[in-house]
């Protein structure tokens, strides 16, 4: 299969006058994708449940797979199409060149660290490496890579105390790392292995790593004594003590327990995206999961009404939260820090960004519905900062079969000779009040959520955005029959 569906609108104004395409393309039958480059045109995936591709998204060829005598991880791939990861058990970045390059260890290793390395996370020019050492990493370095190809290593200064619980870590791991390399997210396990705090390490002007924990006043529970989770050296039978340690804490009454997966980073640095995981009571023991936010700027919590996990997170707010339906089949959503406790269908999702021309229903095998909402069934779907997103579906409901699609948004091409009428929006920014020259029909302004917010049938020369919140939105019209695109920015 092969399906490629375009858009063509005429956009006006102070945007200038753009071809804008919309696209969905089937590229990797039998293949999974998990992992997008911020540009969207590298991509890492698998196909039996381990990593085992790379490819180029824009000339649709695989650049690396899997030797038969080869193992590697994959954590992060960047706009050059560089990848962080571990070839073996050695931290290395796969390049374009289509070779492994073991990175350099620096003097001093344990032999636990030196047993175990990976390099968890690379900038998007590829300057800057975060390399974690030990199988429970206690070490994490910053490579920089100099003009030569050498690299300047800096460890990073790691806490030995959460200012919460007072607990000292078991371990603190790499999540994610924005586009220009000077933000890392990362994650705080106390040392029972139970409390989670999301952490950041930051790079300033002059080049000094520094940390700090995120969202405490949101996360923690006052008042929550934890038993000493047992250490393998410290009994004799460590599988026996755990399972005693778990039914201990699970028999307290402590109230809401949380634990955190899924973190990532958004490309610019200003969100990082997180699943938290919450008990109510003692039957509900860690099942019900929420897909959360942290605004990193205002340390503030935002945790998403729809239930799932939380693979991604663009620098708009804009989320996809991955699910199971009843039968077991994962479907995901989208939603937005501007509404949280709204979510729609990223079926829908793709309907409405793309004014309707590219309709999942039409390569669909079966579909799923749950809570009022019919979708196809699929393993995950991931958007990229740069305005693109990987689907991944499962064709069957009983069979391990996939098929990754690719859905390229509001590519834009430049067009200097038009004929068509001049469209002006203004004032654009805006507080509410929007004039345009023309009369316009079946207007509909959408959320970056891609949720109508707005719509009107026939307008004649302004519409009235006030009750909307701050933002971008984008409005859709026809004028004198030809279909129209504006960005609106509104500001209070």
């Amino acid at each position: 299969m092969n399906y490629k569906l375009i858009l063509v609108c005429i956009v006006h104004g102070a945007f200038g006058i753009q071809l804008r395409a919309h696209t969905l393309e089937s590229l990797l039958e039998g293949q999974t994708l998990f992992l997008l480059s911020p540009n969207g045109r590298y991509a890492a995936g698998c196909g039996d449940g381990t990593p085992s591709y790379f490819y180029d998204l824009q000339e649709h060829k695989f650049l690396y797979q899997l030797p038969p005598d080869g193992a590697f991880y994959t954590n992060q791939i960047n706009d050059l199409g560089e990848v962080a990861g571990a070839y073996g058990l050695q931290a290395a970045i796969w390049h374009q060149g289509g070779e492994w390059e073991l990175l350099p260890q620096p003097e001093g290793l344990t032999d636990k660290q030196l047993a175990w390395s990976q390099a968890n996370a690379i900038s998007a020019d590829g300057r800057t490496i975060v390399v974690s050492f030990g199988e429970t990493p206690d070490m994490h370095c910053i490579y920089q890579r100099k003009e030569d190809g050498t690299y300047s290593i800096t460890p990073l200064d790691l806490p030995t105390i959460e200012p919460v619980y007072h607990k000292a870590p078991q371990f603190v791991s790499i999540k994610g790392i924005s586009a220009d390399g000077r933000r890392i997210a990362a994650r705080y396990l106390d040392d029972d292995g139970f409390r989670d705090i999301p952490m950041l390490f930051e790079c300033d002007e002059v080049g000094k790593w520094t940390y700090r924990f995120l969202a405490i006043d949101t996360l923690v529970i006052d008042g929550c004594t934890l038993p000493h989770k047992p250490k393998r050296d410290e009994v004799d039978n460590y599988s026996l003590a755990l399972q005693e340690y778990w039914a201990d804490v699970m028999a307290m009454e402590t109230g809401i327990y949380y634990k955190l997966s899924n973190m990532g980073i958004s490309a610019n640095g200003k969100y990082i995206n997180l699943s938290v995981a919450l008990s109510i009571d003692d039957d509900d023991y860690y099942t019900i999961t929420h897909p959360a936010v942290i605004d990193i700027d205002a340390d503030s919590l935002i945790i998403f009404s729809h239930t799932g996990s939380c693979p991604s997170v663009t620098d708009d707010g804009v989320v996809t939260i991955a699910t199971s339906t009843s039968i077991g089949i994962r479907t995901s959503y989208v939603s937005s820090i501007a509404n949280p406790d709204e979510a729609v269908t990223f079926g829908d999702y793709v309907m409405q960004r793309t004014n309707g021309v590219i309709n999942l229903a039409d390569i669909m095998v079966y579909q799923v519905s749950q809570e009022g909402a019919t979708d196809i069934g699929y393993g995950s779907a991931v958007l990229a900062a740069s305005g693109s997103a990987a689907l991944t579906m499962q064709l069957n409901d009983w069979e391990w079969k996939y098929e990754t699609y690719l859905i390229q948004f509001d590519a834009t091409t430049p067009i200097e000779n038009s004929e068509t009428e001049q469209f002006a929006v203004y004032p654009n920014p805006t507080s509410g009040i929007v004039y345009f020259d023309n009369q316009l029909s079946n207007v509909v302004v959408y959320d970056v959520a891609g949720r109508s917010v707005y719509a009107q049938s026939h307008v004649e020369q302004l519409i009235d955005l006030s009750l909307l919140n701050e933002g971008t939105y984008l409005l859709t019209a026809q004028l004198n029959g030809e279909n129209i695109i504006a960005k609106i920015i509104l500001t209070k």
